[in-house]
């Protein structure tokens, strides 16, 4: 995906760049992938209980919530500073602090121009050093951190927003954390593409180059077309070959482990048997001599997706069946995204279920509507929505159809008990049961944490950070 950075925006007639798109431009080919299942570790499982408002909060200024980390920006005297939701200082302050991924990271600025900005954590550590001008983030702690420098080029890599200025990439520095790992010049930034598998990184340069870095700093070079084909190849009559450490995973001699791999459990499709990554066996899906799934996929999460008959079911990472191949769709499917949360949106025959993880129902819906008309279902939120007769009807895991329809609704995340919806022209959330958690006093849908404890909205009061608690 292309990279955009709007240089230190805080100060009137910056000389902000951005990278360059078009024919005319050479395409960088970073992937900003950031694993779903990176994001899953920070979202607790919250137990259905219900929801309370118990602390509001205004601001003068507009703040920026960290929805993936339960952090927050507030900005006073031009500087700004990184906040506990408690309110206590994580950082110095800075002259601009923005958030990334969610608020698992931001940069921060104290100097106009090219090569001013560092990255720091949600805990308020500076990770990289404030020396370059773009970052891209390839998922799982891997960062790639971008030098510049002017040319007369107008093919540049980036440009001025204003002031007609061009940037070229001058190199691309890798980092695990705040420990650099590797540099890459110009010609290998702008042309490298990189995903993350287990504890490596995979940096492809050209189609027969690249090297594999590990999170202790190991890195191995490769040559070869093979390079191309993701943590694992099945080769005919041989094996599955682990590409960055050039072994067979999947049988006894394997010397890889769980946190070493992305995905650390293989479904043999000839046998029906899944294997852990030294051959045992942990279970044989196999039944009066045939296959119980056409197909297992893996998609990241504790959960893998199995198919039979185009129907979708589940398996744990045992191979233990939880939900058997019978529903059309299930909600975040190939996003590593099953059950998390606790509950699982599936759809059979467009009517919408709530399965818990011992495959039970824990709530049905018998609308019969098409996969995209279910608003929230794709991210497997426990809240979802569809318009019904020009309103927007709300179904959770826990009631199914709550009692009340409203104007809008803004989509749900996995594991987010808390809905964002309008009513009479105003915002407020609601919970699971339909109770109103935060009045209808925001203008504008608000931000809310992946964890549903925190919104912030924008009222007549002022910015507003309103805490919830759960039953505690």
């Amino acid at each position: 995906m292309p990279l955009t950075r709007f240089l230190s925006s805080y100060i009137i007639n910056v000389s902000c760049v951005e990278r360059c798109e078009g024919k005319e431009a050479k395409k960088m080919k970073w992937w900003k992938k950031l694993c779903a299942a990176a994001l899953a570790l920070s979202m607790p499982v919250l137990a259905s209980a219900e929801a309370k408002l118990v602390d509001t909060q205004t601001f003068a200024r507009s703040i920026t919530l960290g929805r993936a980390s339960d952090t927050y920006v507030t900005r006073e005297d031009w500087r700004d500073t990184l906040r506990a939701m408690d309110g206590t200082a994580l950082s110095e302050s800075y002259a601009d602090i923005s958030a990334q991924e969610k608020g698992l990271y931001y940069e921060v600025a104290n100097e106009n121009g090219v090569n001013q900005t560092g990255l720091m954590d949600a805990a308020g550590t500076l990770l990289i050093p404030m020396t370059y001008s773009d970052f891209t983030y390839v998922g799982n702690g891997w960062v790639v951190a971008v030098t510049l420098e002017e040319t007369t080029d107008e093919k540049s890599d980036y440009r001025a927003m204003f002031g007609g200025g061009h940037y070229n990439v001058v190199r691309g520095d890798i980092y695990y954390g705040a420990q650099k790992m590797a540099e890459m010049n110009r010609e290998e930034t702008t042309g490298a593409s990189m995903e993350v598998y287990g504890a490596y990184l995979f940096v492809r340069l050209d189609k027969s180059s690249g090297f594999y870095l590990k999170t202790d700093g190991t890195r191995t070079e490769f040559t070869g077309e093979s390079f191309s084909r993701g943590e694992y190849e099945e080769i005919y009559k041989q094996g599955v070959y682990h590409h960055p450490t050039a072994q067979f995973a999947f049988v006894p001699e394997c010397t890889l482990t769980a946190d070493e791999v992305s995905r650390s459990v293989w479904y043999d499709a000839k046998t029906g048997n899944f294997l852990d990554l030294q051959g045992n066996v942990l279970r044989e899906a196999v039944q009066d001599g045939k296959l119980l799934y056409d197909s297992v996929r893996y998609y990241g999460g504790d959960y893998m997706l199995t198919k039979k008959d185009r129907l979708s079911g589940i398996v744990d990472m045992t191979g233990q069946e939880i939900v058997p191949p019978m529903y059309d769709t299930l909600g975040g499917d190939y996003a590593g995204l099953l059950f998390e949360g606790g509950y699982q949106a599936a759809l059979e025959g467009g009517k919408l279920r709530f399965l818990t993880r011992d495959g039970q129902v824990s709530a049905s819906v018998d609308y019969e509507l098409k996969e995209n008309d279910w608003k929230g279902l794709t991210n497997n939120a426990p809240m979802i929505y569809a318009e019904m007769n020009g309103k927007i009807s709300v179904f959770t895991a826990t009631r199914g159809e709550l009692p009340t329809q409203y104007e809008e609704a803004a989509r749900g995340q996995a594991g987010q008990e808390l809905l964002a919806v309008k009513q009479d022209g105003l915002w407020g959330c609601i919970g699971m049961d339909g109770e109103v958690v935060v009045p209808f006093v925001m203008k504008y849908a608000p931000e809310i944490s992946f964890d549903g404890r925190y919104v912030v909205g924008s009222t007549a009061e002022g910015y507003q950070l309103f805490t919830i608690s759960y039953g505690e």
